[in-house]
C-alpha cells in the first residue's frame, strides 16, 4: 500500500469560546523518509533515523515565506496520509504552538 502525505500549516487564533479561526493556510505534499537533516543549519548531511520516519519540506521558505505569525496567534500543523484512491485517509500528526512560545525559543537562540 503506497500512501500520499500532505502537511497543512495554518496561522490561527483561538476565540474565548475555544473556537479556532484560520487566518492563512497552506498545504504541501511531503514524502516519508527514514533519514533526517539538521534543522538548525543548511548542511546536506543526513542521518539514518529508522524506525523513526521524518517528513521533510525541502522548499519550506519558498512555500511558506508569506506566512507570518504574530502576537496572540499560533501555528497549527496537520499531517494527513491517504491512499492513491483516496478511500482511506487518516491524520498522523496534529499540533499547534503559540507565537509567544516560538518567540521565547527564538530570543534564547539569538542571545
Amino acid at each position: 500500500l503506497q500512501l500520499d502525505y500532505v502537511v497543512t500549516c495554518a496561522v490561527c487564533t483561538r476565540s474565548d469560546a475555544g473556537d479556532i479561526h484560520i487566518h492563512k493556510k497552506k498545504c504541501q505534499e511531503v514524502f516519508a523518509s527514514p533519514s533526517k537533516h539538521a534543522m538548525d543549519s543548511k548542511g546536506e548531511e543526513s542521518k539514518m533515523s529508522y524506525p523513526n520516519i521524518f517528513f521533510m519540506i525541502d522548499n519550506f521558505e519558498e512555500v511558506f515565506s508569506d506566512m507570518t505569525v504574530g502576537e496572540g496567534e499560533m501555528v497549527c500543523v496537520e499531517l494527513v496520509a491517504s491512499d492513491k484512491s483516496n478511500t482511506f485517509q487518516g491524520v498522523i500528526f496534529q499540533g499547534s504552538i503559540r507565537y509567544e512560545a516560538l518567540k521565547k525559543v527564538y530570543d534564547n537562540r539569538v542571545s
